[in-house]
Order: C-alpha cells, then structure tokens, then sequence
C-alpha cells in the first residue's frame, strides 16, 4: 500500500485501496500506531467501494504530527476477521502546520 500524507489539524476524507473485494465485510477498523510507539490508535473507517477495496477515513484534525503504520480490520459476514494488508503496514505521514 502506498504512504499517505496529510497536515496536523486536517478535517477531510483520505482514502485507501486495498487488492480485494469487500462485499462480505460488515465493518472495517482502522488501527494506526506512532512508529516509536506500541501504543494503537483505532481511526473509524467506512468502506466506500465495496468491489474496488476502497476504505475511507475522515481526519478529525487530532492525530499528533509524526509517521503512523496502520492496518485495517475487516469482519465478514458471519464474524470472520482478516486483516489487510496482510504483509507489512499502510503508512500515514501526520505533518506539522506551519501556522
């Protein structure tokens, strides 16, 4: 997956491609973590495109400058978990404001 990157006090939609269907899936999370810290953050997300694998989530304006890796956890119908991608992480780059 590719790096996204954005600015501190951002208040707008990103959104994510993963390679794969999303028909099935009921809910999606998306869970990020400083990459000095073991800490997670869950960022709620909705799936925008079921067939494409589009999972959009709209910043606060709260996530502190820094890079986050991320993932996202999928639930299926009947409750099977996946979680994507499912080698290495998505990268999220939290840039500070200048103002």
């Amino acid at each position: 997956m590719s790096t996204t990157t954005v600015k501190a006090r951002d208040t707008h939609a990103v959104t994510w491609t993963i390679n794969a269907d999303l028909s099935s899936v009921v809910t999606v999370e998306a869970h990020v973590r400083l990459v000095d810290s073991a800490t997670p953050i869950t960022l709620a997300a909705t799936i925008t495109n079921p067939a494409a694998g589009e999972i959009t989530h709209n910043l606060t304006g709260t996530l502190a400058a820094g890079r986050y890796y991320g993932e996202f956890e999928l639930t299926a119908t009947g409750g099977k978990i996946s979680t994507a991608p499912t080698v290495g992480y998505f990268t999220l780059i939290v840039e500070a404001d200048i103002d």
